[in-house]
This record gives C-alpha cells, sequence and structure tokens, in this order.
C-alpha cells in the first residue's frame, strides 16, 4: 500500500548520507556534502533549509523530490539543477515519485554537465564544482526507482575515475554498502561495477540509512568515490 509506505517511510525523517569533506577547495578549507532522499521536496523544505543553515552545507543532493515543471523550488543563497518528473501524475491520478535535485551555494563555481532524459529508468543529474583553475569535482546525485528491471539498469553509463562522488538512492542491497541488508540482483549488479572500477561506498556499511516506524533498518542508498 503506498499511503502505508509513505507514513513509515517518512516518519523518522529522511534517509541522509554524509560524503564527508572533500579537502580541495581553495576558498573555504572544506565542502560539506550529503544526500537525502528527501520524498516530497516541497514537504520537507522548512527542514532542509533548517539543516543546511545549521550545518553550512556547500552541496545538497535530492531524491525523491515529487517535483513537476510546474513547482518553484529556490533556496536563498543555492544554485537549484533539478531533474523532475514528466508528468506529475499517473493516469490514476496518484503523485508520482521520483525526481531529483542538487542545491550548490552561489559562492561556488558550478554547472550541470549531464542529465538523464524523462524516458531514462535511472533518474541522474550530474554538476561540476569548480575549485580553481586545475582541480573540479563532479557529482553525479542518482534516483533508481524501486522495481527497475536488472537489464533497465546500466551502471557502465556511471562516469568512474578520480574527481568523481556518485551518491543517491540506488534502491539495491548488498554486503559492500550494507551488510545487515540480504542482497538482490541489482545490489549485486551494482557491487561488480563498484568492485571493477575501483569505486567504493564512503557510508558505514554497518549503519542504516533508512529507518521505518515498523523498525525496518536498510541501506539502499550509497555513497561512492574512486
Amino acid at each position: 500500500d503506498d499511503r502505508r509506505r509513505d507514513r513509515n517511510t517518512n516518519a523518522h525523517g529522511t534517509s541522509l548520507r554524509s560524503c564527508g569533506d572533500v579537502e580541495q577547495n581553495p576558498g573555504p578549507s572544506k565542502l560539506k556534502v550529503v544526500s537525502v532522499n528527501v520524498r516530497s521536496l516541497r514537504s520537507r523544505a522548512t527542514e532542509l533549509e533548517k539543516l543546511m543553515h545549521d550545518q553550512d552545507l556547500d552541496v545538497v543532493m535530492l531524491q525523491e523530490t515529487f517535483l513537476s515543471k510546474a513547482d518553484d523550488a529556490q533556496f536563498e543563497g543555492y544554485t537549484v539543477y533539478r531533474r523532475d518528473r514528466a508528468e506529475p501524475k499517473t493516469k490514476k491520478g496518484r503523485l508520482r515519485r521520483g525526481g531529483v535535485a542538487t542545491l550548490v551555494k552561489k559562492n561556488l563555481t558550478s554547472e550541470q554537465t549531464y542529465s538523464t532524459d524523462q524516458m531514462s529508468y535511472t533518474e541522474r543529474t550530474d554538476f561540476t564544482v569548480y575549485l580553481d583553475k586545475k582541480k573540479k569535482i563532479t557529482f553525479v546525485n542518482v534516483y533508481l526507482p524501486p522495481g527497475t528491471a536488472t537489464d533497465k539498469f546500466k551502471p557502465d553509463s556511471l562516469p568512474v575515475g578520480d574527481g568523481y562522488v556518485i551518491a543517491g538512492d540506488f534502491n539495491s542491497h548488498a554486503k559492500l554498502w550494507a551488510r545487515r541488508d540480504n542482497e538482490d540482483v541489482l545490489g549485486k549488479k551494482l557491487q561488480t561495477w563498484m568492485l571493477k572500477n575501483d569505486m567504493l561506498p564512503m557510508n558505514d556499511p554497518k549503519t542504516p540509512t533508512q529507518h521505518t516506524t515498523r523498525g525496518t533498518l536498510t541501506t539502499p542508498d550509497i555513497v561512492m568515490t574512486s
């Protein structure tokens, strides 16, 4: 039941994974970056703004924004990069899930460098933060909807190498980032790709990222880099 799942998932807030601090920024000594499955940006805006202010965040990567093109999403002091669902509702009138957005402080030089089209099974937007003339970091914000067919998920389309941080809700489980979860086919596929390309998780595999009122603790979310 979608409504029951919403209450259970959202009761304890959202899934929050910290990328840690990126120590290459010549302006501020560090970049503070988090990734959050927000499950409706409009309903979480006040909570999110408080988090951004209290933690003085430089980059905020959001999944399941539930936004459509008609929705306004402005945050003072931040540039917003979005990839919304094409249609806000299903044929049955239910709110479509998904959508990704990334907020970057305006005092950082940044630009969106890639966004998947509306027909893609993997929702994704990439943006690059230029630290100086020679240094840059590209952040890749990903949402993989639950129930995605294995053959539709193509991890080889993700970038690899130095200077990339990939984060998001992959709705997949493997021991590399979720030791307490039962592995699934999507998780094993992503894990194989990560090990092949030396992409390692930055989140603690022993610490779940999703808490529900039913007591379920899982880790469908990953932050990874090389």
